[in-house]
């Protein structure tokens, strides 16, 4: 049985923000084998749980069914949120100064 591993790697491309961009890359079937590489995440952690569901379900589809445990689908949840966060906190960085009108019940045309 192989075991597969990927790694994580930073891009020399940058985002809009002027950071740099990471990206993660494993092989299919061992040595030899295509290598295929998945890029453009604003953290090395993004892109590392990104490898990390990739590779589970490759071990799955590979008859090497990886358990899913209620806990790890609790934490899977928990870094979308926090993902989801820092992008926000980064909009408001941005735009948190900019003033948005909110429509009103009356004032919409919600009936």
């Amino acid at each position: 049985m192989i075991t597969q591993h990927g790694q994580v790697i930073k891009l020399k491309t940058r985002g809009a923000d002027g950071k740099p961009l990471w990206a993660y890359r494993y092989r299919v079937n061992g040595r030899g084998s295509g290598r295929p590489q998945v890029g453009g995440f604003a953290s090395q952690g993004d892109a590392l749980q990104a490898l990390k569901l990739v590779l589970e379900r490759l071990h799955r589809c590979n008859g090497r069914a990886a358990e899913v445990t209620l806990s790890h689908l609790v934490e899977e949840y928990w870094h979308s949120l926090r993902r989801h966060r820092e992008r926000l906190r980064s909009c408001a960085g941005c735009w948190g100064r900019r003033r948005v009108r909110l429509a009103t019940a009356a004032s919409s045309n919600c009936d």
